[in-house]
């Protein structure tokens, strides 16, 4: 099997994404992060959407992906998406450090 080229690599094919979230792919860490965690935390988005937050964080930002780690990570344990947000919190983790050891 032949390996992959960096360029092939960076053409990733097409993932569903509500078009109200798409916008966050390109936005900072802080700045997505928080508009996760609140949608979390107050119910907006929820268990209905997982598939589609999974792909959202397999297309966000590599720079941005340790910032939301840890905005999701404080998520209210007591709201309803605290378990969402702790399973994608740890999502982010784990792509951000897949990157780092692809890089080196």
């Amino acid at each position: 099997m032949p390996r992959s080229t960096p360029e092939a690599l960076a053409e990733l094919p097409e993932l569903p994404i509500a078009p109200e979230l798409a916008q966050l792919v390109n936005w900072p860490g802080a700045e997505s992060g928080g508009v996760l965690a609140q949608s979390l935390e107050d119910g907006t988005l929820g268990h209905p959407h997982r598939a589609m937050l999974i792909n959202l964080l397999a297309r966000v930002r590599a720079d941005a992906l340790l910032d939301i780690a840890d905005i999701l990570d404080a998520v209210d344990s007591v709201s309803p998406g605290y378990g969402l947000a702790t399973v994608l919190g740890d999502l982010a983790t784990t792509r951000h450090r897949m990157l780092d050891e692809l890089s080196t």
